[in-house]
């Protein structure tokens, strides 16, 4: 949280703050903490389970399958039929990113979480036919939203539907920006130089 401090630090304005699953709760701790420097925060993939994330469902079923016959199965379950050559590029991202990021999970425990409340505007999304964060968990969002807040749900694209569908999510996202962050009056221009957004990776 401290690096994504520094980077934000450097913005003499709040910012829109957009998280992708365990990007997204990082998201969330952070605007929690420092709601003065976020103008909004926009969630992808991230379940009213907070910590939920592909790691949770892979250590959830490790103890049961091996872990080559895991990765094979988390890769079609998370970008559907691929060629043997983006296979095995994404099986070894996926062995990448189970010792590299920043999941709370382990062999050892899988770890739940109550989502945090925060004061700026919300916006949730997530896809109908996400295997990671499904729309029983994405739904459950809707007694926590405040007034002004936002949950959408896209009709395909996964648990990567901001790649797939990311036509569609700039609309929702641009529509939640003008007419919850902005003046009455006023609308949102995605080339304004004023118009700050990071995106946490």
């Amino acid at each position: 949280m401290l690096l994504l401090h520094q980077d934000l630090s450097a913005f003499s304005q709040p910012v829109h703050l957009i998280g992708h699953s365990t990007s997204g709760l990082l998201g969330l701790l952070y605007t929690r903490q420092y709601p003065e420097r976020i103008k909004s925060l926009t969630l992808l993939a991230v379940g009213v389970d907070i910590a939920v994330d592909w790691q949770f469902h892979y250590y959830k079923h490790r103890r049961q399958v091996s872990h080559d016959k895991l990765l094979l199965a988390m890769v079609y379950n998370l970008f559907g039929y691929q060629a043997q050559h983006h296979l095995d590029c994404l099986i070894q991202l996926l062995e990448q990113d189970l010792t590299s990021s920043l999941s709370l999970h382990s062999l050892f425990r899988q770890v739940h979480l109550l989502p945090c409340r925060v004061t700026v505007p919300l916006l949730i999304c997530g896809s109908q036919d996400d295997i990671v964060v499904d729309t029983q968990a994405l739904q459950s969002w809707q007694s926590l939203l405040k007034h002004g807040d936002r949950l959408w749900s896209c009709p395909e694209g996964g648990h990567f539907f901001h790649f797939f569908q990311a036509s569609l999510l700039a609309e929702q996202m641009l529509d939640f920006w003008q007419h919850t962050c902005a003046p009455v009056t006023g609308t949102v221009n995605p080339n304004d130089p004023n118009l700050t957004a990071a995106m946490v990776l």
